[in-house]
C-alpha cells in the first residue's frame, strides 16, 4: 500500500515578515563598513597625535614650550630702521669658521654695562645674498641698498644713520674687547 504523501501548505507568519523586512544584508554591510571606516580614521587620528606631541603618555608634565622670538637677528634691508638712537649691527657669514667668534663676543658684549642695542645679520641668508661681494666693501652708505660687503663688518648707527664702521676681524674684536674699558 502506498503511503498517501500530503502536502502541507507552508505559511509564513506574519510577525516573521516583518522581521525579514527590517533586516536587510545591504544596510548592515553599509553600517559594518561606516564602522571600520571610523576605526580606522580613528587609530589614524591617535598615530599622529602621538607622533607629533599632541598625545604624551607617562606622566603629567605641565610644562609647556615657550615660543620665543627673538629679535637680534635681522636682514641687511632693517639694519637702518631699529628703534633705538644708537645701536650697534654686525654683519658676518655664519657658514664662515670665525663665525663662533663673533658670537662669543656679541655675549661678552652684552653683559657688559652701557652696551648698546646690537643686532645680527647673517650675509649667508639668501634674502641677503645680494649684499655680498668678491670686490671692495661699501658701507659708509645712506640707505642699506647700497650696502656692500666683502667681509664681517660691525657698523654703529646713530639716529638710524651709519656713525662707525669697523669692518674684518681683527677691527671687530678691537672694538668689542676695548668696550668698557
Amino acid at each position: 500500500m502506498k503511503k498517501k504523501e500530503t502536502k502541507r501548505k507552508t505559511t509564513i507568519p506574519k510577525n516573521k515578515q516583518k522581521i525579514d523586512a527590517v533586516y536587510n544584508p545591504e544596510m548592515s554591510s553599509v553600517i559594518k563598513i561606516a564602522i571600520i571606516v571610523l576605526v580606522v580614521l580613528a587609530v589614524v587620528y591617535l598615530f599622529t597625535a602621538i607622533v607629533t606631541g599632541k598625545i604624551k603618555f607617562g606622566g603629567n608634565s605641565s610644562e609647556e614650550n615657550e615660543t620665543e622670538i627673538q629679535y637680534e637677528e635681522i636682514l641687511v634691508g632693517e639694519s637702518f630702521h631699529q628703534n633705538a638712537t644708537e645701536y650697534l649691527v654686525l654683519f658676518y657669514d655664519s657658514t664662515k669658521t670665525d663665525a663662533g667668534l663673533y658670537t662669543t663676543l656679541l655675549n661678552s658684549y652684552k653683559l657688559k654695562s652701557g652696551a648698546l642695542e646690537y643686532y645680527r645679520v647673517d650675509l649667508a641668508n639668501p634674502l641677503n645674498q645680494m649684499y655680498v661681494t668678491d670686490e671692495g666693501s661699501n658701507l659708509w652708505v645712506q640707505k642699506p641698498a647700497d650696502l656692500r660687503f666683502h667681509d664681517a663688518a660691525l657698523l654703529k648707527f646713530s639716529n638710524k644713520a651709519v656713525a662707525e664702521v669697523y669692518e674684518g676681524k681683527a677691527a671687530i674684536s678691537e672694538y668689542f674687547n676695548g668696550f668698557g674699558k
